[in-house]
């Protein structure tokens, strides 16, 4: 049932995406709103501080009100170190403050045209109105529910304040620039719908390996040219034993199901302490944060047992030579160097497992 009513979300709302379209939108939506609360609340800051040194200045227009630009500023002062501090852990907190903020507007708008200019045409809550839909992403269904409401609320109090034909005039303005805002707002999700899912694609397929899903050398080598502090980490290669065998004897459909089954139990395992790559065609590597020696080996341990009870459908087994160095044993080295270690600690242990398997003939 969940499922479905998320496919229907989807498909009415974010232009029939898929569960992860829909994931990696909802993330970017929340990380532009960030950027934009931090915008609007670091220019509130900078105004209201200087609307209060001019109070401070003895000049009466803005020290008649110098109470509402301390208040003004310590609230968005603090609405500003919020955002920063706890916005990225918790997304809600950005939903939160994006819709109180929309809010505010909102009712500034309809403030200016009910009690400031009540004798004139609404054009400031117009101007809200249309320009809303720009500033943020949020839910196109929010985004109307809210519209809506303003409207409500707008009606009711220039209904208070004004009548005849300017009420009217005015309340059919409103009407028509709030549907054409909504309308604005729905396409403005879609068009950046569509990009963030062609942007998520391109990713993909410039950064993933095709075959396994998991990164490729391209990000491999990006991934190692970003790292300058080696403290806590493990670099673990890894090499698919009989590869070649199983591609001649078995055909290229066994040989791609090891690389792909290699691929699955090195990320589904190290993957939740670090990244994982397939930077050839047998060969992977993962780069994981660790404290000591003994996780790791925990970690070598539980992937030792995953291959032992591993059944494929072409395959009855699978086998992974690897070799790993921790930071901790050669702290003077570059990620560079310890790449290097570990690939001569892997082809150690490759050879290993050939001359064990010679032995057993």
């Amino acid at each position: 049932m969940a499922s479905k009513l998320l496919k229907l979300k989807n498909l009415m709302y974010y232009a029939g995406l898929t569960e992860n379209d829909f994931s990696a939108i909802k993330d970017k939506r929340i990380a532009h709103n960030r950027n934009t609360l931090i915008i609007f609340s670091l220019i509130s800051v900078i105004g209201f501080g200087i609307m209060l040194i001019l109070s401070s200045l003895n000049i009466g227009a803005f020290q008649e009100n110098d109470l509402i630009y301390a208040l003004s500023f310590v609230f968005f002062l603090g609405f500003l170190f919020v955002i920063l501090f706890f916005g990225p852990k918790y997304p809600i907190i950005i939903n939160i403050a994006t819709y109180f903020f929309m809010v505010a507007l909102l009712v500034y708008g309809i403030y200016l045209a009910v009690i400031v200019t009540p004798g004139e045409r609404t054009v400031s809550y117009i101007g809200f109105l249309t320009a809303l839909s720009g500033l943020f992403l949020i839910s196109p269904l929010g985004f109307a529910i809210l519209i809506i409401l303003s409207q409500i609320v707008f009606t009711i109090l220039i209904s208070q304040v004004q009548s005849g034909e300017l009420f009217l005039i005015n309340f059919e303005d409103a009407v028509i620039f709030g549907l054409i805002s909504i309308a604005i707002g729905i396409y403005l999700m879609f068009v950046k719908a569509a990009r963030y899912n062609s942007e998520r694609i391109a990713n993909h397929l410039i950064l993933k390996d095709q075959l396994t899903g998991i990164y490729n050398r391209r990000n491999y080598e990006i991934s190692l040219a970003n790292i300058n502090d080696t403290n806590e980490m493990t670099v673990i290669l890894f090499d698919v034993n009989g590869l070649k065998a199983a591609n001649d004897k078995l055909g290229h459909v066994a040989g791609d199901e090891l690389i792909k089954a290699s691929a699955e139990c090195i990320d589904g395992l190290f993957g939740k302490y670090g990244k994982t790559y397939r930077i050839g065609g047998d060969e992977f590597v993962a780069i994981v944060k660790d404290k000591d020696k003994d996780s790791v080996e925990g970690l070598l341990n539980k992937f030792e047992h995953i291959l032992e009870v591993w059944k494929g459908q072409y395959n009855n087994k699978l086998s992974i030579s690897y070799g790993y160095v921790q930071a901790s044993e050669e702290p003077d080295k570059t990620i560079y160097q310890l790449v290097d270690i570990a690939d001569k600690r892997m082809y150690a242990a490759k050879e290993k497992f050939y001359q064990k398997k010679e032995e057993t003939k």
